[in-house]
């Protein structure tokens, strides 16, 4: 049995309690496809973390690659790598296991999708919009409130850029006047917060929501808002205009439309919450909307 450690207020002594502590940092969404990967992995090597060895996750990666019932795309592949190496990592990081034998395991290269996750800012316009004239038509059955509700919400994820998990727990305590308009303090990835800038315009909207509970956001019954719902919103605004969308997608349009309006790469950076600036560079290289040729005469 390995060493008792301690994280805050709680103490590990088992893989079940460090996994328990690994995830719970973690978004909903993330948390349900990690835990289903760590699942599989155990169910493979059927040994506790550390009794593991390199060959054992060189054996799982190899059965990932070579999967004929149900065979996986590059990108599922690299996607359950790295919630194993982020494991191994954070386990060796506490003190939990002496070293990290899935430091070596290399991910596989995949295509960057992102210049297809990446709204034309014609299409942003375009989808809030349809959901103003749902709002102004007076033959429509659809929940006023809602409606109204939806078309604040899809304009501030466009305009602070903030994840799905991150607009769902905004409260109105979040939100103070300042200088140049409001500022909302978010709470990311990690417990760790940044400040963005609100104008006054999206404010005011916010402002004549129908909120009967801390949360801005909220459900038709008037309780905090789940991140399903807000996927289900954008997914049902987007077919509209022929778009398959998710929340994910506005935030990497705000991203791209900042960068292609002048924005300075670290500024997005913050913005977004990256920990990385390699990771904000990519909106550099998935840019849907300039290319070199058309600079050709």
């Amino acid at each position: 049995m390995p060493n008792e450690i301690t994280t805050g207020q709680v103490a590990a002594t088992s893989d079940y309690q460090i996994i328990e502590i690994f995830l719970r940092d973690l978004s909903p969404h993330t948390q349900r496809a990690y835990a289903h990967d760590i699942s599989e992995f155990y169910q493979k090597v059927n040994k506790t973390l550390p009794s593991m060895v390199y060959e054992d996750l060189q054996d799982y990666r190899l059965w990932l690659e070579n999967k004929v019932d149900s065979p996986l795309s590059p990108e599922s592949i690299h996607r359950k790598l790295a919630a194993i190496k982020s494991l191994f990592k954070f386990c060796f990081q506490l003190g939990y296991l002496k070293y990290d034998i899935a430091r070596l395991i290399k991910l596989p290269k995949t295509k960057l999708k992102l210049a297809s996750r990446i709204l034309t800012e014609w299409q942003v316009k375009e989808i809030i919009r349809k959901q103003q004239e749902v709002l102004n038509n007076p033959h429509n059955k659809r929940n006023k409130n809602i409606v109204y509700r939806n078309i604040c919400l899809f304009n501030f994820i466009y305009y602070t850029g903030v994840r799905v998990s991150e607009v769902t727990n905004l409260k109105w305590t979040d939100i103070h006047p300042s200088p140049h308009g409001y500022t909302v303090t978010v709470y990311g990835k990690g417990g760790k917060t940044r400040v963005l800038l609100l104008p006054h315009w999206i404010y005011d909207d916010l402002k004549k929501l129908p909120s009967q509970v801390n949360y801005v956001f909220v459900s038709r019954r008037g309780g905090k808002l789940d991140e399903d719902s807000v996927r289900v919103a954008v997914k049902q605004a987007g077919k509209l205009i022929g778009v398959d969308c998710t929340p994910h997608f506005f935030r990497h349009s705000h991203a791209s439309h900042s960068i292609n309006h002048g924005a300075p790469l670290h500024l997005v950076q913050k913005g977004l919450g990256h920990s990385s600036l390699a990771t904000t560079s990519m909106y550099l290289h998935a840019n849907p909307d300039d290319s070199p040729g058309l600079y050709l005469k």
